[in-house]
């Protein structure tokens, strides 16, 4: 290992490969890859604690916090990036050489000692440690672990979580540089922008793969594919590297004939970009007006069953009921859809002799819906 001293304080070492620029006096760049939330246990693993709430405390025990898996972006091995590490963490009582707190790294597939604080040195009052994690290769999954130890009850170390910048791993530079790694031109990996009709509104659906100075989402429709406006606008995640999902709802008209919806995403410096525009014509929007749709309670039922009607068009005042057996043989029975409105039920049971078995259910006006009984 090779220990080099410089003027302020700074201190430089390599280590199997990858080298640690530890300061006071770094500061964190805006961007994070990962910040620790005690809320989310989908953000790290803890062997145990004292307390985790706002913060993890540990007391006259040996305890580790270890990070889900961070994803450094870029291809693999297409770049040398030093990575910013933020840690806050402070103590109590009269800690000794044998009360510690641990920092290290998994990288290249092995686990690398960032930095160790021992006894005295771990400061009583909440204090920012500050690393660049020099040479990983971009495309590199990480992890970061912390391991507490003290030997008393009146003693304990803590790390300290109220902001999201408390524990933080912040975005790459590229190494030797203060320059920004720029590992895709676009602020998101729109993975997928969907929209369809649910229960008489306009679902409108997208997916993220990452987010990276991602301020806002605003969902736009357009009747001519020319002339947008605003339907919703929902914050971003800022900075992320994990899937997350998005919906808006939008109130469907009986005279739309076809609708266009555009999705425009804003970066934190007021940037826009736009996406594909999604095309939805009548017979997308209005098929659930269309037809009368038959639920049978309970599916399957035995003995007795009882069936109502949901979604009907007014024009519709007779419908058609079919029962078919497993032969194909039908009964054929003229019911008016008023009957079965208002969760006014129509059944059938042994008295109607239906032998046991399978049958179909079909309701027919100009639409058909089928339920198997």
């Amino acid at each position: 290992m090779r220990l080099q001293i410089k003027i302020l304080g700074l201190l430089v070492f390599s280590l199997l490969g990858l080298s640690i620029l530890y300061s006071y006096e770094t500061k964190q760049n805006d961007g994070l890859l990962y910040h620790l939330e005690l809320s989310d246990p989908s953000t790290y693993n803890v062997s145990c604690y004292e307390q985790l709430s706002s913060k993890w405390k540990v007391s006259n025990n040996f305890c580790s916090l270890e990070t889900s898996v961070i994803e450094i972006p870029g291809e693999n091995d297409s770049a040398n990036l030093d990575i910013p590490l933020k840690i806050n963490i402070g103590s109590s009582g009269n800690l000794e050489n044998e009360d510690f707190a641990h920092i290290q790294i998994f990288a290249e597939n092995k686990w690398l000692t960032v930095d160790s604080i021992y006894g005295n040195n771990i400061p009583k009052t909440p204090t920012s440690f500050n690393y660049y994690i020099r040479q990983i290769k971009s495309g590199e999954h990480i992890k970061i672990r912390l391991s507490f130890q003290t030997d008393d009850e009146s003693e304990y170390i803590e790390l300290y979580n109220k902001n999201a910048g408390d524990f933080s791993v912040g975005s790459p530079l590229i190494s030797g540089t203060n320059i920004h790694y720029v590992y895709n031109t676009l602020p998101i990996n729109l993975l997928s922008f969907t929209g369809r009709v649910l229960n008489g509104d306009v679902l409108i659906e997208w997916v993220t793969g990452y987010e990276y100075d991602n301020k806002c989402f605003i969902l736009e429709k357009s009747y001519n594919g020319i002339d947008f406006e605003s339907v919703n606008k929902i914050s971003g995640l800022k900075y992320s590297n994990k899937k997350h999902s998005y919906k808006v709802y939008d109130e469907l008209s009986d005279s739309n004939k076809h609708v266009f919806y555009r999705l425009k995403q804003t970066d934190l410096y007021n940037r826009s970009l736009y996406y594909d525009i999604i095309y939805l014509d009548s017979e997308q929007l209005h098929s659930e007006k269309n037809e009368c749709k038959n639920n049978v309670y309970p599916d399957p039922c035995l003995g007795k069953c009882e069936i109502d009607l949901e979604t009907c068009p007014d024009s519709v005042e007779i419908l058609n009921f079919y029962t078919l057996d497993a032969l194909g043989n039908i009964t054929i029975n003229k019911i008016s859809k008023s009957l079965l409105d208002s969760s006014t039920f129509t059944s059938f049971d042994v008295e109607n002799n239906f032998k046991p078995g399978i049958y179909i259910l079909r309701l027919n006006d100009k639409d058909t819906s089928n339920s198997k009984l």
